[in-house]
């Protein structure tokens, strides 16, 4: 399969990266419409249908994983604090908390089901707010 440099640096910056903030190239005090943005940017130029380079399938799940983590409130407190606990004196993060650790190691589901709940991602290739706002008009 055919790929640009691009779609391998892409994926391997995302691979090689345990902090989901430089995962989705936010700043640590970014708002949910910033987390979102980032997501919907990121997952466009790493999608595997989108992007053949080997390890995309495994950046996709990434930028997911940290997406979730970091728009779900209580998540992000838990990813903050040992973000904060990790740091040296320096500000540099000596261990960063990150996708393959445990603790954030969530299920497809849980992952889908924030996505989903955040309203940036779809249930069966359907999009459920542009399902609602057709019925609701069609109700009007």
């Amino acid at each position: 399969m055919s790929y640009t440099d691009e779609n391998e640096h892409n994926i391997e910056r995302i691979i090689g990266s345990d902090n989901f903030y430089e995962i989705l190239r936010i700043p640590e005090d970014a708002s949910q419409t910033e987390i979102k943005s980032a997501h919907n940017k990121l997952v466009l130029l790493v999608h595997p249908d989108k992007n053949r380079a080997p390890g995309a399938t495994d950046a996709f799940r990434r930028v997911k994983i940290a997406t979730a983590c970091l728009l779900d409130e209580d998540k992000r407190l838990q990813y903050d604090e040992q973000l904060r606990q990790t740091r040296n004196s320096q500000g540099k993060a000596k261990s960063v908390p990150g996708p393959n650790q445990d603790f954030f190691n969530m299920s497809d589901d849980a992952v889908n089901g924030i996505l989903i709940g955040a309203g940036i991602a779809t249930v069966l290739g359907i999009d459920l707010l542009a399902l609602f706002a057709t019925t609701r008009d069609k109700r009007n």
